[in-house]
This record gives C-alpha cells, sequence and structure tokens, in this order.
C-alpha cells in the first residue's frame, strides 16, 4: 500500500502558480509605487532671438524638436515678430524693429518630472528657467533661452 505525504489539491496549484505569476510581476517593475515612474507633461516656453528670417520660418514651422538630439519636443505654439534692436541717432541710442532678424517665442510640449527648483526632462536633463539650451529640427538648429516652464493643462477636443 503506498502512502501519500503529501496531498495537493486543484487549489494548491492554482495558488503556486498565482504566487509565481506574483513574483514576476513585481520582479519585472510592472507594479510600482503610484507616482513612480509617471512623467508630468509639461509646456516649455523658449525664446530665439536675433535669427535671419530662414531660421526664424523653420523654426515656426517645424512640429518636432530635439533637444541635445536626444529629448523630443512637440511645437504647440510659436510666434514671430521683428527683433528689437537699439540704433546710434546722433549720440542717443534708439530702439527699433529690425527687418531682417527675428525673434521667435515657441512653447513646446515636453514630458519629465517638475519641480520647484526646476524640470528634469524624461528624468535626466535639468532645465530650469534662465537656461540657454540648443534646439535642432530636421533642417535648422538654434540657441533658445527657456522663459517658463509650467504644467500642461489638458485638452479638450
Amino acid at each position: 500500500m503506498k502512502r501519500h505525504l503529501l496531498k495537493i489539491t486543484k487549489f494548491d496549484v492554482f495558488l503556486a502558480l498565482a504566487l509565481i505569476a506574483l513574483f514576476f510581476v513585481i520582479l519585472s517593475g510592472i507594479v510600482a509605487p503610484k507616482g513612480e515612474g509617471e512623467l508630468d507633461e509639461v509646456i516649455l516656453t523658449v525664446k530665439a532671438e536675433g535669427v535671419s528670417c530662414a531660421v526664424a520660418e523653420e523654426l515656426s514651422h517645424s512640429a518636432l524638436f530635439l533637444l541635445d538630439e536626444k529629448y523630443e519636443l512637440s511645437r504647440m505654439d510659436a510666434t514671430v515678430e521683428n527683433a528689437r534692436i537699439l540704433v546710434n541717432s546722433g549720440g542717443a541710442l534708439l530702439e527699433a524693429e529690425s527687418l531682417t532678424k527675428k525673434t521667435v517665442t515657441l512653447s513646446l510640449s515636453a514630458k519629465g518630472a517638475l519641480s520647484d527648483a526646476g524640470f528634469l526632462i524624461e528624468k535626466i536633463r535639468f532645465l530650469a528657467p534662465n537656461m540657454e539650451v540648443k534646439i535642432s529640427s530636421v533642417s535648422t538648429e538654434a540657441t533658445v533661452k527657456i522663459i517658463t516652464i509650467g504644467k500642461s493643462t489638458p485638452r479638450f477636443r
């Protein structure tokens, strides 16, 4: 007569498989504490001053930019104005508009971690107001100054 020292039921098998699956889910990082791993969508307002008409045209019409050749920025809005210049008129400096140089203001969307100190794009590269950074599109690049960084508001369609 055979004696079974261990009696295994279908429930025991199911429970063991469920525990193994839970272990692998936790191990693979799929289960994360709330907020960890989530990226904020923010709007960066940047300004490129004194650029040529061709660069202004490209900046205002490009939909996608790269920061440091790896972080994606999507254009939300763009305005182009004639650049303001100082002109010497008989010993006095006067402010006037340039006909050949432009000022471009862009609103760019990015993902990362926003804090009071600044913004970590993709939680890696630190950005803050008044910093100058280089952005590039398919056919041009420009140095821009970060004016503001703010949380994106939900868009309704």
